[in-house]
């Protein structure tokens, strides 16, 4: 099957390479761009459609201008598949639109965030559309209620070969240490951790906290406020928990490292006692975690993640396997102090972590299941995670109301609208 990956680049607004260990690069981006390597290495006929240069470009990279024009492209080259990251955007409904009736591309959505119910009723509305792929069963779950959960197909995310092997044994930091990973917006939830620092260091004082991650992560192209940390309204929020500048959180522990290159992150999250990851729920502001690749990347060198007890970090980390999950800010502070003062338990949950890495979060993995996809063998769901289920299981719809009450009440009282009832 001839397949093209479509990368908005552009987006990035910096140079970016194939060479996905030497950059910093959203989870999102590095992994598209590693299986469109994986599946080039197996000899597939994939090709990588961006729209700006990379700094070295081989024979199956091309350059469009546009998804329409990746789209046009793929047409006039017979290709079989497009694969396209799902967002709510108008160049994906005017791809709807154009590829309605022609069924010459199939059109594969990959949805590393969850789409809208508005998005979900584009697709179906387009006979090209052939899969929308998931990254958990919990997020391929929530959309039960729509007629596109019978074109859903679940890859988990995975993390790099290298780190399957690394960080044996750990190198911990003298003081105790921990790492923040995730861009600087209050969609990662980074407000909380701030908001929480002050306690945790009453508690252990002794403590610092590492943060790897600024808004432009996804787009370098963000004016940032006076520090140069984040966006400024954003920057004087987490700020007015940390000092008011670099130097008064500084003083406290905390240091901002910017977008930190993967090979460099590797290592601060083995020196690391725990890692942080978004702690947003859907009570206390921002978007959840359909994944989470940082918490792979954490679990894979044997570090335990705290994170929130929300969506895909369920699945994902699992609470107390591969770290701890909260639902609230006194769990949080509780979560870090506990993983911080007892060695035992921190070890315990590490080696999970790393284990369940392995098994579940390899690239090998993932890419055999790509290959699944594209070759038309498709089963619908991932492999059994935790203790949630592949099936769908009877009475699902009050399963997705405790998980998703806010954006299941939404879409089912809009749907309530349209058909009538």
């Amino acid at each position: 099957m001839k397949t093209a990956f479509y990368f908005d680049s552009k987006e990035l607004s910096r140079s970016w390479s194939l060479n996905i260990s030497n950059q910093a690069l959203s989870g999102t981006d590095g992994t598209l761009l590693q299986i469109y390597v994986g599946l080039l290495a197996r000899d597939e006929d994939v090709h990588l459609l961006c729209t700006s240069e990379p700094d070295v470009r081989s024979g199956t990279v091309h350059l469009v201008g546009s998804l329409l024009d990746a789209y046009d492209f793929c047409t006039s080259n017979d290709f079989d598949f497009l694969v396209f990251i799902a967002v709510p955007s108008r160049h994906q409904e005017d791809l709807f639109r154009r590829a309605r009736t022609d069924k010459k591309v199939r059109l594969i959505a990959w949805a590393q965030c969850t789409p809208s119910f508005e998005w979900l009723n584009s697709a179906c509305e387009c006979d090209s559309f052939y899969k929308l792929v998931a990254v958990s069963n919990i997020q391929r779950n929530s959309w039960a209620y729509h007629p596109a959960y019978a074109k859903t197909f679940v890859i988990f995310n995975f993390v790099e070969d290298l780190l399957l092997d690394y960080g044996e044994p750990k190198h911990l930091s003298v003081e105790p240490t921990i790492t923040y990973v995730g861009a600087l917006r209050p969609s990662k939830g980074f407000q909380h951790v701030a908001k929480a620092w002050g306690s945790i260091r009453e508690r252990m004082p002794s403590a610092v906290l590492n943060v790897c991650g600024s808004p432009g992560l996804y787009s370098s192209s963000l004016e940032l406020g006076e520090f140069g940390i984040a966006e400024a309204e954003f920057e004087r929020e987490i700020l007015s928990h940390l000092g008011l500048s670099r130097e008064g959180a500084a003083a406290r522990g905390v240091s901002f490292l910017g977008s930190v290159p993967k090979k460099e992150l590797y290592g601060l999250m083995n020196r690391s006692h725990l890692v942080i990851v978004n702690p947003n729920t859907v009570t206390n502001g921002g978007s959840t975690e359909t994944f989470c690749v940082s918490a792979a990347e954490a679990m894979a060198v044997g570090t335990p993640v705290v994170g929130a007890y929300a969506d895909g970090l369920i699945e994902i980390v699992g609470n107390n396997i591969g770290g701890m999950l909260t639902q609230r800010q006194d769990e949080l502070i509780q979560a870090v102090v506990t993983l911080l003062q007892e060695e035992k338990l921190r070890e315990a949950l590490g080696e999970k972590a790393r284990k369940r890495a392995n098994s579940l979060f390899n690239k090998s993995g993932a890419v055999n299941r790509w290959l699944l996809l594209l070759n038309n063998k498709s089963n619908a769901a991932g492999e059994a995670v935790s203790n949630v289920n592949t099936r769908l299981p009877k009475f699902y719809l009050f399963t997705v109301v405790r998980l998703f009450p806010l954006r299941f009440t939404k879409a089912l009282k809009r749907a309530k609208r349209m058909i009538g009832w």
